[in-house]
């Protein structure tokens, strides 16, 4: 395979590092930070989507639903026809076991965002994939009650997708 013929598409708004991922014909900038003039900056909660056609032209950011909390560092996978956070630095700057899934309206914008059972440790900047009927998390920074850095997290964790109830629908996870 080769690359050839890089080109400028558009910018990512003015976020930092935020999870980044593509669905269909969309790219989802999820969390991340806003600067505000400290080190860090401000945690955002707020989610984007740009639609992407078939010459690589990108359309204009669109806000899709905002998450519970801002989030940095959190991994972001597709399991089945729904988004899946974990983990990630939140408001109020705090490290997180948390998991949120959102599936995806008739227009392909997300829907709620809805809690699932924690993380078994703290991991920022850790990486999810979806294989089968299974999510596998691995790497990353584990983390201490209180936020401060442990080390360097060499384990990979896994757990079997969930049946969740919404609005008198099970939706697989």
């Amino acid at each position: 395979m080769c690359i050839r013929d890089r080109e400028y598409v558009g910018d990512t708004l003015n976020i930092s590092q935020p999870s980044t991922i593509f669905v269909g014909n969309r790219l989802f900038l999820i969390g991340g930070t806003i600067p505000n003039g400290t080190l860090l900056g401000s945690l955002n909660p707020n989610v984007y989507s740009s639609m992407i056609d078939e010459t690589g032209k990108k359309g204009p950011w669109v806000g899709e639903r905002p998450l519970p909390n801002g989030f940095l560092g959190a991994a972001v996978c597709l399991s089945r026809d729904r988004l899946v956070i974990t983990g990630g630095l939140h408001n109020p700057a705090a490290n997180s076991f948390k998991t949120y899934s959102a599936g995806f309206d008739p227009s392909g914008s997300l829907t709620n965002w809805i809690p699932f059972a924690d993380l078994p440790v703290i991991l920022e900047y850790h990486s999810m994939i979806a294989i089968g009927n299974r999510l596998f998390v691995g790497g990353g920074q584990t983390f201490d009650l209180v936020g401060s850095p442990t080390t360097t997290n060499k384990k990979i964790y896994t757990a079997q997708k969930m049946c969740i109830r919404d609005s008198n629908r099970i939706l697989l996870l």
